[in-house]
């Protein structure tokens, strides 16, 4: 009892560190072009909360009506608190705003990390992989980087691990409190993105087959479908602004709207230029794949495969007296076959409607929780396996710790670029076949750069798709006073900052053709990877 309340002692402090290291680093990194309109999704539906509650807001003028807004569809209601406690705060310097935002989300996947922790505990009840699963998804390059600035895709991961919480809560003990806390997590994750109802329907699904199973009594089950249905719409209702007028026709315009989502630029894979919705179909396990260690894409494809089998074999081991399948013996099984299918389900169905695709995969980022779950299945299977012969399982735990070790390092070595980590087999010929800062973060920095190399106000284009703008905004004083954005118009500009992210191939498209005039003048590389060119005048 004694181990166990320091190992608690060690894990809070564990999970205090996160935090300082994120109040030390989330000014470092630059600002991503969506940041701007996730920002306005928020202020829009503020205001149509304030106007239906019949306050008034004279600094909200100026913003949209929700009702004619051209993005109304889109989940909001983790975008609605920073709006409020920007106002709240009295935050006016964009840097304030954008900076605090950063911050807001890192603590809002922090949170979920706690829970991330937890669920470990209610499945394995191990300290160990609690902690080390906890490391492992806190250390993730991309996901690191990206828990500062994107509020979209980690937000939605980290209501996914709060829902899988939540689900585990559910799995240990089906009763009406954990029926209606899993409906409200699950609510508050299909506020984010639309697409968060699939979790409610593997689900549904589950306790279908419990039923059929003999697990379960019918009457039972039914009543927990009926509260959790009820709950799951009742606080969706309640979190999402875009519904309350015509709930159901307005809940069902938002999963079109998304299924059908057409971006309209092209993607550039392995040295081509693709149509958004004509990319290869191994596009996304290759972005998954390549851009996670490769001991944890190992692990993930064995444990994909071993938990596949098992699943396999008990379904067709037919029981003799029933001749009904069992399709899991434990909650354990329970747990990792619903993961299972929470990582197959959205690459299949992406895979057979040639979904549209861009940015890799930053969109499927809520699928990582469940394949680290099913990773420290496989090693907790490993371990029952092998119990006997302790080198083995020394040799199971490194693994684990070399995939953090190699996390942590990649943290520290890319600073603060994580968000272009590629492991080592692509690393090498990342810039020749695979789209790097797509996000232009990097833009911040090279306009610093500029800014440092004169004292004169400057003229700085862009080569590529970025926002020059929000950028300089972002710089102090000193440094945004003395550059003047020109946009694409080369002929004014002394310098041009390129991030190379372009939406059509640049061999053939004259507006991404550089001038012969400007020369490199320097570089944002890290590791074997340049991020961002800086090509000044010549003459």
């Amino acid at each position: 009892m004694d181990i166990i309340n320091k190992y608690k002692k060690f894990s809070i402090i564990i999970l205090i560190v996160p935090f300082l290291i994120g109040l030390g680093v989330y000014k470092d990194f630059g600002i991503s072009i969506d940041e701007e309109s996730t920002r306005y999704h928020g202020l829009v539906s503020l205001k149509y909360i304030i106007e239906f509650l019949n306050f008034k807001f004279e600094t909200m003028a100026n913003i949209k009506q929700l009702v004619s807004y051209e993005h109304r569809e889109y989940g909001v209601f983790f975008e609605i608190i920073p709006a409020i406690l920007e106002k709240v705060f009295n935050l006016k310097s964009y840097q304030e705003i954008f900076y605090f935002r950063h911050l807001y989300v890192h603590i809002i996947f922090l949170i979920s990390i706690i829970f991330f922790y937890k669920t470990i505990m209610n499945i394995f009840n191990n300290i160990y992989f609690s902690l080390i699963g906890s490391a492992i998804l806190y250390t993730t390059p991309r996901i690191f980087s990206h828990s500062f600035y994107n509020s979209k895709d980690i937000i939605f991961l980290s209501m996914f691990i709060v829902s899988i919480y939540f689900l585990s809560n559910f799995i240990n003990k089906k009763s009406l409190l954990n029926t209606i806390f899993l409906g409200l997590s699950l609510a508050l994750l299909t506020s984010v993105r639309s697409i968060g109802f699939y979790f409610l329907i593997i689900l549904f699904l589950f306790m279908f087959a419990e039923i059929l199973d003999k697990k379960v009594k019918l009457k039972d089950t039914a009543k927990l479908i009926i509260y959790l249905f009820i709950s799951y719409f009742l606080f969706l209702y309640l979190f999402w602004p875009f519904l309350w007028e015509s709930p159901l026709e307005n809940f069902f315009y938002a999963l079109k709207s998304f299924s059908d989502y057409n971006w309209g630029g092209q993607v550039f894979y392995f040295g081509k230029f693709y149509e958004t919705n004509s990319l290869p179909w191994h596009y996304i396990p290759v972005w998954v794949l390549g851009t996670l260690s490769i001991p944890f894409s190992i692990l993930t494809v064995v444990s994909m495969t071993f938990i596949i089998f098992r699943f396999s074999k008990r379904v067709l081991n037919l029981d003799k007296t029933t001749g009904l399948a069992c399709f899991w013996n434990s909650k354990l099984e329970f747990f990792l076959l619903f993961n299972l299918l929470l990582v197959l389900s959205p690459l299949i169905l992406i895979i057979l409607k040639n979904s549209t695709l861009y940015n890799g995969w930053r969109h499927l980022f809520f699928i990582l929780p469940s394949m680290l779950f099913l990773c420290l299945g496989l090693m907790h299977y490993t371990k029952i396996i092998i119990r006997k012969i302790k080198f083995l399982i020394i040799c199971a735990n490194l693994m684990l710790i070399s995939i953090f070790f190699n996390n942590f390092a990649n943290l520290v070595k890319l600073h603060p670029y994580q968000n272009i980590y590629f492991n080592f087999f692509l690393e090498k010929s990342a810039n020749k076949n695979f789209d790097i800062d797509y996000w232009g973060l990097s833009n911040k920095e090279a306009l610093e750069k500029i800014s440092f190399k004169t004292s004169a106000k400057t003229k700085v284009a862009i080569l590529g798709l970025a926002n020059l703008e929000m950028s300089r905004k972002m710089l102090g004083k000193s440094e945004r006073d003395k550059i003047i954005i020109v946009g694409e118009n080369f002929e004014e500009a002394d310098y041009i900052v390129s991030n190379s992210y372009f939406v059509s191939d640049p061999r053939v498209t004259e507006r991404y053709k550089k001038p012969e005039s400007f020369i490199l003048e320097d570089e944002i590389k890290k590791g074997n990877i340049v991020i961002n060119r800086i090509f000044k005048k010549t003459k």
